[in-house]
């Protein structure tokens, strides 16, 4: 696990807190995420359709779900298009304008 994501588990783990989002997945998700706690890492991914979607690796993010415990999941990803294809992309087009700006 990338040391930016053990930290964030730290910080779940000690927040306890009761609801815990994640932009790496649909709204429709968290549920799933949800039903899929202690299924172990594996499950997980296959049921949020993890790689599918385009993401790096789970066991990246894996402690943080465990870490979130009982706490609702809740999912973000608002574009349905991962982030790879982003990544990729030249950096005049990589990311939209903020809010405001005019596009490149």
């Amino acid at each position: 696990m990338p040391e930016h994501h053990a930290n964030q588990a730290g910080w779940v783990a000690d927040l306890a807190p009761s609801a815990v989002v994640f932009e790496m997945i649909p709204p429709a998700l968290g549920p799933v995420a949800e039903r899929m706690r202690g299924e172990g890492a594996d499950a997980m991914a296959q049921a949020l359709r993890w790689q599918e979607r385009g993401w790096p690796p789970f066991e990246a993010y894996a402690g943080i779900f465990d870490a979130a415990g009982d706490a609702a999941i809740l999912g973000a990803e608002v574009r349905g298009t991962p982030p790879a294809g982003r990544w990729r992309s030249s950096p005049e087009t990589a990311m939209p304008a903020p809010i405001g700006a005019s596009p490149r």
